[in-house]
């Protein structure tokens, strides 16, 4: 019993051990749930903090892309507003810069970006014209301009006339041979182009744009180097002409010695004036006064000259002179043609490269001349030689005189007849001709290539005319000079009637 009481005591021992180790696995299963409970707990709070760190997060991206959007914003605006106000700032420096004393300010390299500048700033105030003062700026800008193109304005003719007095000097001096001549008239105006060029050229294109307040400022520049160059070529020149003369009494040698040097002295001037710049061409009216003193001289020469031979050469030298000069579409040989233009600019041509010399219009004014008098001239001769002539006795010595010709030749004399058969087969010689139609046919063949179709055809129709009346008048006088002439007068007046 007491074994068994030990054992029970045993077992009781033992259950209430179970008993605490089922209550202690019962808290530990509470505990752990609280902990499970717990940690889920946890997860959820770090789940929601980890979603507010990301919203956070993305609002504080997109406020700083807000705030690097507006700080890009403002500098934006800043340089637009820097770029507007440097327009108006400009004014600042552009003055002070055209106040510097001295006209060599032109000369600096400052001096034609100034200008630039001006001129963006001036465009740049006609497209904004709603800014506050834009007017008034734009008003102060152009005047700056003005300013400017005075100064260029100022040092161009003054440059120019000092120039001219330092060689109108040189050229003063005793024996200063042509080379000297050439250097100085046109070597040295070379150089000083090298410096002018660009200034001028700004001046050409802003009095292009603004022809009301600058065009008067270029035109001034064109009158100072106009008046320049003529005031020194114009001894040089007539020395020249007066040159001409002694060697060349006859009009032909005159015209073509004088057109030569007149075309040559014309090119000289139409390479020196494009080097000074892209401006419009070379006046005529500058040329033709160059061109006057020849034309003074050789004008009563060729209106005094009684030959008709001589005034065609004269024709034919000038004519040649401008095929040279200018297509021949563009020439005319009419007495009353138009006149061309001096210069002309080839089609495509860019603005540096200047147009091309034409001095056709400058000899058209001789030829002009020339074939005016040739017209008269072959007038007079008409009225003269065919219409009052007065045949003489051995001019109605018909046949005889064709009988005279067809005489059998011998020796080399018939020699060359025959060699001369074939071109001469169908033609008499013209020493067989009444003399009237000698001086028709004459006249005719030399005025037809020197007017125009229409004249020539008027003079011809009266020519032939007066030349029938006149064959007509020696037939009768034949007829009526022996008996059994009749035939004579007929076969005199037949090739006429062919």
């Amino acid at each position: 019993r007491a074994v068994a009481h030990g054992q029970e005591t045993h077992f009781h021992a033992h259950l209430a051990a179970l008993a605490r180790h089922l209550d202690l696995c019962d808290r530990l299963v509470e505990r752990g749930e609280e902990v499970d409970q717990e940690i889920t707990r946890m997860m959820e709070e770090w789940k929601r903090v980890e979603d507010g760190g990301e919203s956070m997060k993305e609002e504080c991206e997109r406020l700083l892309e807000e705030r690097f959007s507006l700080l890009d914003a403002l500098l934006e605006l800043q340089d637009a507003l820097g770029a507007r106000l440097d327009y108006f700032a400009e004014l600042e420096h552009t003055p002070r810069m055209l106040n510097h004393p001295g006209e060599a300010l032109v000369l600096q390299t400052d001096f034609l970006y100034m200008v630039e500048r001006v001129d963006v700033c001036i465009e740049f105030l006609k497209g904004h014209r709603h800014y506050k003062e834009a007017d008034i700026y734009l008003l102060r800008f152009e005047q700056c301009m003005t300013r400017a193109m005075t100064l260029v304005k100022m040092y161009a003719v003054g440059s120019l006339r000092a120039l001219a007095q330092d060689v109108a000097r040189r050229l003063s001096e005793n024996d200063v041979s042509p080379t000297v001549q050439s250097h100085l008239l046109y070597t040295r105006f070379a150089t000083v182009a090298a410096t002018l060029s660009p200034l001028l050229s700004e001046l050409e294109r802003h009095a292009a744009a603004h022809p009301a307040s600058l065009s008067s400022l270029l035109d001034e520049c064109h009158a100072a180097y106009f008046s320049t160059r003529r005031s020194l070529l114009v001894a040089k020149i007539a020395e020249e002409v007066k040159g001409l003369e002694p060697g060349r009494a006859e009009v032909v040698e005159l015209t073509r010695a004088g057109c030569s040097y007149l075309k040559q002295l014309c090119t000289d001037e139409f390479e020196l004036h494009r080097s000074f710049g892209r401006g419009p061409s070379l006046d005529s009216a500058y040329l033709e006064t160059l061109c006057d003193y020849l034309y003074d001289d050789l004008r009563p020469r060729i209106l005094h000259e009684q030959r008709i031979s001589a005034l065609c050469d004269v024709c034919t030298v000038l004519q040649a002179l401008m095929v040279l000069d200018a297509p021949a579409p563009e020439m005319s040989t009419g007495v009353d043609s138009d006149e061309e233009d001096v210069f002309s600019t080839n089609a495509g041509v860019s603005r540096g490269n200047a147009g091309t010399l034409h001095i056709s219009r400058l000899l058209q004014m001789v030829l002009q001349n020339a074939q005016t008098r040739l017209f008269f001239k072959a007038q007079a001769v008409i009225q003269s030689e065919i219409r009052y002539y007065v045949p003489k006795t051995e001019d109605l010595a018909y046949p005889d005189k064709i009988v005279a010709a067809r005489t059998p030749m011998t020796g080399l004399r018939e020699k060359e007849r025959e060699s001369n058969q074939t071109s001469l087969a169908s033609l008499e010689r013209r020493d067989t001709w009444f003399l009237t139609l000698d001086t028709t046919a004459r006249v005719l063949a030399q005025l037809h290539d020197f007017v125009q179709p229409a004249i020539f055809d008027d003079l011809a129709q009266e020519a032939i005319t007066l030349c029938r009346h006149s064959l007509c008048a020696a037939a009768e006088m034949i007829e009526a000079r022996a008996t059994g002439a009749a035939l004579d007068a007929h076969l005199l007046t037949l090739k006429l009637d062919a």
